[in-house]
Parts: structure tokens; C-alpha cells; sequence
């Protein structure tokens, strides 16, 4: 590298021209100071100087020619050699210095990106990465939108805490949804758990919280009812779609969500059957369609229509469940029934089953129970046959109850 005159005065260095090669001046008060030119005509001044610890020879850039004048680079000069001699070595310093900022400021998006990473997003993220593996995933994701992401939706998912998951269980207790409540609380803290083995969360806000004890319920609408119920129905002002969602679940034992969000691509009309995937228990579930259910079916189809009940107001979207809940409230007294939930009527399709003879193994596979034993692992049965003349049967008598007949000395009973 060829070695100049050195500078004295900042027009020289503005009249430096670019050559084929790099090439250096010195400058005269400026000890260890240069001004390097490349062939690109870039000028930089440098600063020469030994390590005072390992007695290396050392260069680091300053800054560049015209935005650091000759006086400013001779003043930089001087503050890297105050360096040097009070830490041995100026562009280490600079070096840790630099090291310094960049981790302050990869903590600094850490921090920002935590903040960004609300309970809304990773309910998101758990939803959708988690879904097929996610036993009754519908239900999973209504709940968890509903009581969680509308109450703490945007706060940072690591801010969350048990106080927060209390607060939000509390709201379901103190109305009565006790078991909804251990619902939510089981399925957010599954989605925290999720979070924590992928490394997106620290810790689980639902950790140490004690679940609701629940007591089985025991209400089923008798003969009497049922006969009540179907004939008064039709007078009671539900909507007509909601009043056969009713009977749906009363003829096939589904519960309300499954039987709600059916699809027409669920029902096998050749076979009469309609198939269910997305179940509780992760089985897919064969329903044998009587005629009484198959009426009902015909009377909902609809073409380019996906659902067999949509939403009123959005037929993109089925009826949700809870929607099923008040109208059933409301119309107690024209009904002429005592107080029952829709989930009611599938307990009493499985207590209609028994009442007319049918064995307690068949109804564990119309409710689509899970059969414990080893005998079920070996037992690949369908049970089709069986099935299809139980649900027949049953539909078959729920028309006999429903008769304008029975009503009237169901209600004289009465």
C-alpha cells in the first residue's frame, strides 16, 4: 500500500483523487491518524495504534470522508487514544460496546414480541396447529372464544395469571354453569400446556386451580312428557328449525352441538345413516336414520346450503348450541313440561331405549360411549344391524306418542 504525504489541511483531503490501488496519508496532529482512499474514490479515516495488553497492531475506522471533517477525525483521534490507554485496546472497546447495544436491543423485541403474543393469539395458534389432534374441536374452540378470549383476549399470554383464570371461572359459577366452568378451565389449561412444550409460554396460568365438583344429572322427560312435549310443540311459537333440532336429538340420542352443526355431507341418504367425525370422543359415530328422522332431514335440505340448521342471520354458520337453551326456558309453561335443557332429551332417548327393551350395550353405542374393557379391543363388531332396529323402534314409538290421540289423554292425565 503505497504510503503519501501526509494532511494538513481538509482541502487536500477533498482533492484526493481515486487510483487503481488502496493507498493512505498520513496526518500531521494526528497521531496514528489516516485517511484511506479506495478505488471506488470512498475516503476513510483510519486509526492506527498497538494493543497495549497483547502489543498488536491495531486499525479502526472512524468515520468517512466529507461527513467527518478533518477536525473531527483528528478529535475522534484523540478520544481512542484516551481509550486505549485506560482499557489497552480502543476497537475491543468499541467492540463490547456494540455487543452491549445489540443485546439490549434483541431484549427489547424479546419484550415487544412477549407483548405481542396475546392469549387471543395463542388461542389462534393452538387451534389451528392443535385441531387434529383436538377431540371435539368445535366445542373446544366455542368455549374458549366465548370465556376466555372475550374476557382476557388481549392480554400478553405471559402476563396472564391464576387471579385472571379465576375471575373469568367465577362469571360461570356464580350464574350456575359449574360445569362449564371445569370445562373451560380443562380446555385452557390443555392450550397453555400446548403452549409451554412448543416454547411459547413459561408458565401455566391454570396450574393449582381446583375444578368444580360435578353430581350427575338425573332428569329425563317421562312417556307423559315426551307426548306432551311433541304435541304441544308446534303451537309453542319456537322457530321451527329450533323445535326440530329438538326432536332430533330426542329421536337420535345426539347431544346438542353434534346435532346442530350436521352437515349435508354427513348424511348418507342411500344408506340412511348419518356419520359423525367430528365426535367427543374422537370415534367417528353411525346414526341409523329412522323415518321420523329422515323427514326431518328432507324438510332442512337446502341446495348450495352446507348446513342442515344455519344461523338465521348467517347461513355461512349452523345454529350454535346455547342458542337451543332459552327458547326451551321460555316455553315451559306452553309446552307443559317441568324445567328441562335440550342435553335433557338425549338422557331421555337413552332411558326410552331401555324402556322398551333395548340392551344396555346398544345404548352405550347409540350415545357413542366409550365401552371400557379389553373385550373392546377385540370386538370389531359394528353393531349395524342391531342398531337400525333399536333407533326404528324407537322412532316408531315416539310417532305413536306424538299422536293427537295420546296427547289428549296424556293431558287429561295430567
Amino acid at each position: 500500500m503505497a504510503q503519501r504525504q501526509q494532511i494538513t489541511q481538509d482541502k487536500q483531503a477533498r482533492a484526493l483523487t481515486a487510483e487503481a490501488a488502496v493507498y493512505e496519508h498520513a496526518v500531521k496532529g494526528g497521531q496514528g491518524l489516516r485517511l484511506r482512499v479506495a478505488p471506488t474514490g470512498r475516503k476513510v479515516w483510519m486509526y492506527r495504534y498497538r494493543n497495549r495488553v497483547t502489543k498488536a497492531l491495531e486499525r479502526m475506522v472512524l468515520g468517512t470522508y466529507p461527513k467527518m471533517r478533518l477536525a473531527d477525525a483528528r478529535a475522534a483521534v484523540e478520544r481512542q487514544r484516551g481509550i486505549v490507554v485506560e482499557h489497552g485496546s480502543a476497537r475491543q472497546y468499541r467492540e463490547a460496546d456494540h455487543a452491549e447495544k445489540r443485546r439490549a436491543l434483541a431484549n427489547k423485541l424479546a419484550t415487544n414480541e412477549r407483548c405481542e403474543f396475546t392469549v387471543r393469539k395463542l388461542v389462534d395458534q393452538y387451534l389451528d396447529e392443535a385441531s387434529d389432534t383436538l377431540k371435539g374441536w368445535r366445542e373446544v374452540d366455542r368455549a374458549l372464544r366465548k370465556y376466555v378470549v372475550a374476557v382476557i383476549g388481549e392480554t400478553p399470554a405471559h402476563e396472564a395469571t391464576r387471579k385472571d383464570v379465576i375471575a373469568l371461572l367465577d362469571k360461570l359459577n356464580k350464574r350456575g354453569a359449574r360445569v362449564q366452568a371445569n370445562r373451560v378451565l380443562a380446555y385452557f389449561r390443555r392450550c397453555c400446556n400446548w403452549a409451554i412444550a412448543q416454547d411459547k409460554l413459561a408458565a401455566n396460568p391454570c396450574a393449582m386451580i381446583e375444578r368444580n365438583s360435578e353430581h350427575a344429572k338425573e332428569r329425563f322427560l317421562s312417556e307423559t312428557e315426551i307426548a306432551r312435549f311433541l304435541n304441544n310443540l308446534p303451537a309453542s311459537g319456537i322457530d321451527p328449525s329450533i323445535a326440530d333440532l329438538y326432536r332430533l336429538i330426542l329421536l337420535t340420542g345426539l347431544r346438542p352441538g353434534e346435532a346442530a352443526a350436521l352437515t349435508i355431507d354427513d348424511i348418507d341418504f342411500e344408506a340412511r345413516t348419518i356419520r359423525l367425525t367430528y365426535t367427543k370422543n374422537g370415534r367417528t359415530h353411525f346414526v341409523p336414520v329412522s323415518k321420523p328422522v329422515f323427514a326431518i332431514i328432507r324438510r332442512h335440505e337446502q341446495d348450495g346450503v352446507k348446513w342442515l340448521f344455519p344461523a338465521m342471520r348467517d347461513p355461512r354458520k349452523h345454529i350454535r348450541p346455547d342458542a337451543l337453551q332459552r327458547p326451551l326456558r321460555e316455553s315451559l309453561r306452553k309446552l307443559k313440561i317441568l324445567p328441562a335443557t335440550p342435553h335433557d332429551f338425549r338422557r331421555s332417548f337413552a332411558t326410552g331405549l331401555a324402556r322398551i327393551g333395548a340392551p344396555r350395550l346398544l345404548i352405550s353405542l347409540a350415545l357413542n360411549h366409550t365401552i371400557p374393557g379389553v373385550t373392546t379391543v377385540y370386538d370389531r363388531h359394528g353393531y349395524e344391524r342391531e342398531l337400525r332396529r333399536w333407533f326404528d323402534a324407537w322412532g316408531n314409538h315416539i310417532d305413536g306418542l306424538s299422536t293427537p290421540q295420546r296427547s289428549d289423554k296424556s293431558t287429561r292425565a295430567a
